[in-house]
């Protein structure tokens, strides 16, 4: 499944929507800073991001949704000018983008559930252009403030249920008293050792990006390889996800009515005790999409290891 929702993103983007290519943030910033950047604007650009993206977090690859959003949300921010006979007094060049930093601004809001920090986004990436003005700062805020509030109506409809107005609970999920019993001086190496790790890694993938990159730049130029080496990560990255939590399968026992919809029994025997079920912790965060990890990881009682979150960060 990862792989054919890998394959249509990529066969979408490939031959229909070129201009959703990326993450859209590096265009963006291009864009609001008076580059005119080829189909970065459009309707198929903003219909195939959508698909696209929501392909990619649901089929569980290894990509996030926050700089989609912020694409989503500058083309959404744009096209409501062009609605028939309406708003054509504001087609020039500096509204164009102040509505498209607004839109991208909420739509970084909405991913973060962070308004003021998706205001702060847009500014931070063009504040030496002469459409940035005290007033506009208030209305991109005042757009992002909206966003967050529709997507809680939203979740709620979703849910048949209040989830209230906090937007960390609507990106964090609602984390009270989740840390009952868990030993609070795992904290600190943990943060410690992830960070270190964290470290090593970055220069090591940028230089391995970089030359991955130069790769590809010679030997792959036809549109039908691009679809194939799309397909193929997809498939590696799927398989190393799915057989990582086998090998090191360590299985953990909960109460059936305790969060048993987070977690993930994957190859742990069924248990004797029928309110009891056993789960994969590794599987658990492995198997969930970037915004479901970060939950999982806050939920009760989540035990992982310090080696288990090691093997995790070098995976991901």
């Amino acid at each position: 499944m990862t792989t054919l929702c890998g394959l249509i993103a990529s066969i979408m983007t490939t031959y229909w929507g070129t201009g959703a290519s990326g993450s859209g943030v590096a265009e963006l910033i291009g864009y609001l800073n008076g580059i005119n950047y080829p189909d970065f604007i459009g309707i198929k650009t903003l219909i195939t991001k959508i698909i696209g993206v929501t392909l990619a977090v649901s089929g569980k690859l290894c990509v996030g949704k926050e700089g989609p959003l912020a694409h989503i949300g500058a083309n959404i921010g744009l096209l409501v000018l062009y609605i028939p006979n309406r708003f054509m007094f504001l087609r020039n060049d500096e509204k164009k983008r102040a509505y498209v930093a607004a839109g991208a601004s909420a739509g970084v809001s909405v991913a973060f559930g962070a308004p003021i920090g998706g205001a702060l986004f847009a500014y931070e990436m063009s504040k030496p252009n002469t459409f940035w003005r005290f007033s506009m700062i208030w209305k991109v805020f005042f757009a992002c403030s909206v966003a967050n509030l529709t997507l809680a109506i939203l979740t709620s409809l979703y849910s048949n249920e209040f989830q209230g107005w906090n937007v960390s609970v609507l990106k964090f999920g609602d984390v009270v008293d989740n840390y009952k019993g868990t030993d609070y001086w795992i904290l600190v190496p943990s943060s410690l050792f992830i960070g270190v790790l964290g470290g090593l890694y970055g220069p090591l993938f940028i230089n391995i990006n970089f030359r991955i990159n130069a790769w590809r730049k010679n030997n792959i130029k036809s549109k039908c390889a691009k679809v194939i080496e799309a397909g193929f990560f997809c498939f590696l990255s799927a398989s190393i996800f799915y057989f990582v939590p086998y090998i090191m399968n360590d299985c953990k026992e909960q109460g059936k009515n305790d969060g048993e919809k987070i977690r993930q029994e994957a190859w742990c025997p069924q248990s004797d005790d029928e309110t009891i079920i056993n789960y994969n912790p590794l599987a658990t965060i492995m198997w969930s999409s970037e915004g479901e990890i970060i939950r999982n990881l806050m939920r009760q009682n989540f035990d992982i290891t310090i080696p288990k979150l090691a093997v995790f960060a070098l995976v991901w």
